[in-house]
């Protein structure tokens, strides 16, 4: 049984390790293989990953099956940061063989239940443009294409890559779209 929990400390391995797990198979074709082949964990991005989700503006939850981590959800608040969105979902990444089981709506809700809580009204979501699952998954729930930006992976070579920048212009409205 799939289990949605907040990120805790002793999660950081297992988070950064599917993370990593999961762009070597969605970004297949789409990031240089190159960049692909060479990632791997690093001990300072997990320091950096807990620095993040500890931080009060950070709502970052967990999918279980049993004691397995299978997903995540990360993203920020960013009210007051005069910005053009309110908060910004940074990733919803799910292993591969749990695709197609709701866990992606089941991190969802809750991610947007923590936003109405604060008080945020709206989300920006950065998806490469070529990922079409993902763009379709995100409309489903009611987000909104944008426009399309330029973005530099970190230790990507200094290459860009196309990517939507798609909304939930109202969480209220997407949530219910979940229930």
């Amino acid at each position: 049984m799939i289990t949605i929990s907040k990120f805790k400390d002793e999660d950081v391995r297992a988070t950064e390790e599917l993370r990593l797990a999961t762009w070597k198979v969605a970004y297949k074709g789409i990031v240089d293989q190159e960049y692909l082949d060479y990632i791997h964990v690093k001990e300072e991005k997990l320091e950096g990953l807990k620095t993040f989700a500890n931080n009060e503006k950070t709502i970052f939850f967990i999918a279980k099956d049993e004691d397995k981590i299978v997903g995540f959800i990360s993203g920020k608040d960013m009210l007051n940061d005069d910005k053009d969105f309110e908060a910004d979902l940074s990733g919803i990444y799910i292993l591969p063989d749990y695709h197609g089981q709701g866990i992606g709506k089941k991190l969802v809700k809750p991610f947007l239940e923590a936003l109405i809580k604060r008080g945020i009204n709206n989300s920006s979501i950065v998806v490469f443009s070529e990922n079409a699952s993902s763009i379709g998954f995100y409309k489903k729930l009611g987000a909104e294409y944008i426009k399309t930006i330029d973005v530099e992976i970190p230790s990507g070579g200094g290459r860009f890559y196309k990517a939507d920048v798609m909304a939930f212009k109202d969480v209220k409205a997407c949530l219910k779209l979940l229930a």
